[in-house]
């Protein structure tokens, strides 16, 4: 081939054919990441294949590629069936390919099968490398280690409002045995597809606002394909789970699938109905616990009861015995106290007896005297007491008087026959607008009945 060659196009798109042919006389195999994907009308699957750096990202190689009609009937569900997911946009593929050049149509490359091995261990792969990443980050843990509420009141949800798994799981809560009453509310969102993950994310925001409110989030999907799960493998749903401020609950619908939001959350349960159960055993668990603690109260109660009566009993026994000892030895004691004084009075001498008697008649003399100046002192004392008290009465029975017409005079009965009225709620006067709030019940009390209203708006001077 020399270098000063003219060719016609034709001549050199054969020539490309003919070298592609000779150097691809087999199927080829050939690994790349579909970039974009699409299926016309008539069932021809035209893919966008690209390889980027591992590092980077940066795009290395693209190229255009086709499977047709008949075999992608074929290798799509395959290809679903064993990885559990479509083929779509973001994963990596080993396929065969028939390696083509038209004159007219130019470069192209026909995929005759794919290994879905290939790309289960890929989707495999990343899956490890998004658990290893949260476990680098220190935050795989951070959910579990918030601790649910002994009671469960308040249940935020992220679901479709059309899923039948969201169905089962209200189905389940409103209808348990125990007739525990629950508030939740739907936060909805996308729980397949392109928009899955963002609208997701979408409705992690919002409940965030109202996060101290709600004991718990219920992230539930039920029911579809295996394929659908792949957002819940997500980098980011994941980081936002373990970064909630409340416990998280899963109940995504497979019973041997644990997507990493399972591995991150708080709780992870197969279905949203083991969800609802869970919510409501936890509830149940709380209630029985109170009630074994009511009975041991009850028990230990009992028991110290009995305990005190029996040291009660032991004790005024004990006191009984030791009245009786101490009373029977004082008696004994008092006894010989009286003879001895008695027996001391009679060697008192004849002497000291007069002394005695001279004494108490001066003593008795003294103590006339002196009772009847105490009396007349008390005499007056009294009159004078009871001049005061008596001004007293009469001073303090004119101010009840005074009080009593007062009284009368703002008697709201009174009151409402000169025109006015009063206000009440719950039969109580009220004085202040302060004390009424909007739509409070107030009755409004006329002298010929009461009218009765609520509040709409108040106005404060």
């Amino acid at each position: 081939m020399s270098k000063n060659t003219t060719y016609s196009l034709l001549e050199f798109n054969n020539l490309i054919k003919e070298t592609i042919k000779n150097n691809f006389v087999d199927y080829i195999s050939i690994t790349a990441e579909i970039n974009n994907i699409t299926v016309n009308r008539t069932g021809h699957c035209y893919l966008e294949l690209i390889q980027k750096d591992e590092f980077s990202d940066k795009i290395l190689a693209k190229t255009r590629a086709t499977i047709w009609a008949p075999n992608y009937r074929m290798l799509a569900p395959y290809f679903e069936s064993v990885t559990g997911k479509p083929l779509s946009e973001g994963i990596k593929i080993l396929f065969k390919a028939d390696v083509n050049f038209h004159e007219v149509f130019g470069f192209s490359i026909n995929i005759i099968d794919i290994d879905p091995n290939y790309t289960l261990g890929d989707i495999e792969r990343q899956k490890q490398e998004t658990i290893k990443t949260l476990e680098q980050d220190g935050v795989i843990e951070m959910n579990k280690e918030l601790e649910i509420q002994p009671i469960i009141k308040k249940i935020a949800i992220i679901s479709s409002n059309t899923a039948a798994g969201y169905e089962d799981f209200i189905n389940q809560l409103e209808n348990n045995p125990y007739n525990f009453k629950f508030h939740y509310k739907l936060f909805e969102a996308y729980m397949q597809g392109n928009k899955a993950e963002d609208s997701i994310i979408e409705a992690f925001n919002r409940i965030f606002e109202y996060s101290d409110f709600f004991d718990v989030l219920i992230l539930i999907r039920g029911g579809g394909a295996k394929s659908d799960l792949t957002v819940f493998d997500s980098y980011n749903i994941a980081y936002y789970i373990t970064q909630f401020p409340i416990p998280v609950i899963t109940g995504i619908g497979h019973e041997r699938d644990n997507s990493i939001a399972d591995i991150v959350a708080n709780t992870s349960v197969k279905t949203p109905t083991a969800a609802a159960e869970f919510i409501v055993n936890n509830n149940n668990n709380f209630k029985e616990y109170l009630f074994e603690l009511a009975e041991n109260i009850k028990y230990n109660t009992e028991e110290i009861i009995d305990n005190e009566n029996i040291y009660i009993e032991k004790t005024l026994t004990k006191f009984i015995n030791l009245s009786e000892n101490i009373i029977s030895e004082n008696k004994y004691f008092i006894t010989q106290l009286a003879n001895n004084f008695k027996s001391g009075i009679s060697l008192i001498s004849e002497k000291e007896l007069n002394k005695l008697n001279n004494i108490g008649i001066k003593t008795k003399y003294i103590s006339e005297l002196f009772n009847s100046s105490r009396l007349n002192n008390l005499n007056r004392l009294t009159r004078r007491i009871t001049n005061i008290s008596n001004n007293y009465l009469i001073a303090k029975n004119n101010e009840i008087n005074i009080a009593e017409i007062k009284l009368e005079s703002n008697n709201p009965d009174k009151l409402l026959q000169k025109g006015y009225s009063y206000i009440t709620i719950n039969n109580k006067i009220i004085k202040s607008i302060d004390k009424i709030k909007k739509g409070d019940k107030i009755t409004n009390k006329l002298k010929d009945g009461e009218v009765n209203s609520i509040v709409s708006k108040l106005d404060k001077h």
